[in-house]
């Protein structure tokens, strides 16, 4: 049981940093945007760089979807704008945490 679940936390990390660590990327580039310091890189690639744009992109197709795919019938509800900020200000903290967590195990040699 212990050695099936090493083996599923190895493979769930090695596809973790294939989705969010690139390989070109240097340790000498990891170390310039490492001394930004953790908040200020997870508030700049995660909430951000990924949370903002999933939030326009998902809350214009959130509308759209809702007016049955019809431009025309598009109307825009504020709490739908605010619920979904708030979501994807929430996942962006947490993929900025992650593609940090990614990056630093890999330019520090542990999986």
């Amino acid at each position: 049981m212990l050695q099936c679940r090493k083996v599923i936390e190895g493979l769930q990390m090695s596809m973790l940093n294939k989705l969010w660590v690139d390989k070109n990327f240097s340790l000498t580039k990891w170390e310039a945007i490492r001394t930004m310091g953790r908040t200020n890189y997870i508030i700049r690639y995660g909430v951000l760089g990924w949370g903002l744009w999933m939030f326009v992109a998902m809350s214009l197709f959130f509308h759209y979807q809702a007016a049955n795919y019809d431009l025309a019938c598009m109307t825009f509800s504020w709490s739908t704008v605010c619920i979904n900020a708030v979501i994807f200000s929430v996942a962006g903290y947490f993929m900025g945490s992650g593609m940090w967590v990614a990056n630093e195990g890999s330019r520090r040699g542990t999986p």
